[in-house]
């Protein structure tokens, strides 16, 4: 391929992708037009975003690694870069994305509830209750009731995860969407600590 063919491997990567869905034939236009043309932000952003459809995490990780040497402040690199690194199960190098871009823009409430999916599954759970709150004073979704009601069973405040799963509840489009939400952490609520018996206690609750 010559340089002049970059924008056409671009191109066909693009249909590929947004048209067809096929993110595996996306990614090879898309490495084609990479090799040509190196350090392109728009392919490499591109590329990422293909990976993650596909699953392929450490792949999209190398990705962003690689943008957020081009471009240092794009706070939007250091997110997805932080939710390849939650997939890998790399909880402490997500945070230290999460507590970049909420250095470096206030009130970011998505880096907030990264710093909490992080802090709650690497065991930080004072850190995660004090973003929670911050959450909660802003703008919580269900999303963010369920994690807080998690948070503070796991540090064993019962009647406030109660609390916090019953606003979670009224927050959700139906409260059959919240239980939903709820009975698919079962596993990792298991590994916190909690039993099967109290998972299902806590449901009657809800």
């Amino acid at each position: 391929f010559k340089a002049a063919d970059k924008d056409v491997l671009q191109r066909i990567g693009y249909c590929y992708e947004r048209v067809n869905k096929d993110y595996a034939s996306a990614s090879y236009h898309y490495n084609l037009a990479n090799d040509i043309a190196p350090e392109s932000t728009w392919t490499l952003r591109r590329l990422a975003t293909c990976y993650r459809h596909r699953g392929l995490f450490e792949k999209a990780k190398n990705c962003y690694q690689e943008l957020m040497v081009i471009e240092p402040e794009n706070l939007s690199y250091s997110y997805y870069l932080g939710t390849c690194l939650i997939e890998l199960g790399e909880f402490d190098e997500a945070l230290q994305c999460f507590y970049k871009m909420d250095l470096e823009e206030e009130d970011n409430i998505k880096a907030w509830r990264g710093i909490v999916w992080c802090c709650f599954r690497s065991g930080k759970l004072d850190k995660a209750q004090q973003y929670n709150e911050k959450i909660i004073a802003l703008q919580p979704d269900a999303n963010d009731w369920l994690n807080a009601g998690h948070v503070a069973w796991c540090k064993g405040n019962l009647s406030q995860a109660v609390a916090y799963y019953r606003q979670g509840s009224q927050a959700a489009t139906s409260p059959f969407a919240f239980r939903k939400l709820f009975q698919q952490d079962y596993q990792l609520l298991r590994q916190k600590g909690i039993s099967k018996t109290d998972f299902i206690l806590m449901l009657d609750l809800i």
